[in-house]
């Protein structure tokens, strides 16, 4: 339930590129809950030789430093750019009927 609250907090957060001091704290405070909680439950795995509960611990670990760390950077906009509209500063405008234009 942890990681969907991490989950939740980054799509549900204003979209400003920089969120509030306190989003920040909080999000990193249930992440650090989270990540705390399935080291705990790795380790209680570990002591009482359940090696299939290590192994989904152990993935569950993984998947929660995992999530923690991808939500936690800001959106990426891939698309690239448009190009910068280059104006000549020569350029003359030519209007249909004027024989101002070039080439007749």
């Amino acid at each position: 339930m942890l990681t969907v609250e991490l989950v939740r907090q980054r799509f549900s957060a204003s979209v400003d590129t920089q969120p509030s001091s306190s989003a920040v704290a909080t999000y990193w405070a249930t992440a650090g809950i989270t990540i705390a909680i399935q080291v705990g439950l790795l380790v209680r795995a570990i002591v009482r030789h359940r090696g299939g509960f290590v192994l989904i611990a152990s993935v569950a670990v993984i998947l929660t430093v995992g999530v923690s760390l991808l939500v936690s950077v800001p959106a990426i906009d891939w698309r690239p750019d448009p190009p910068a509209a280059t104006v000549n500063p020569d350029y003359r405008p030519c209007y249909s009927g004027s024989g101002d234009c070039i080439g007749g």
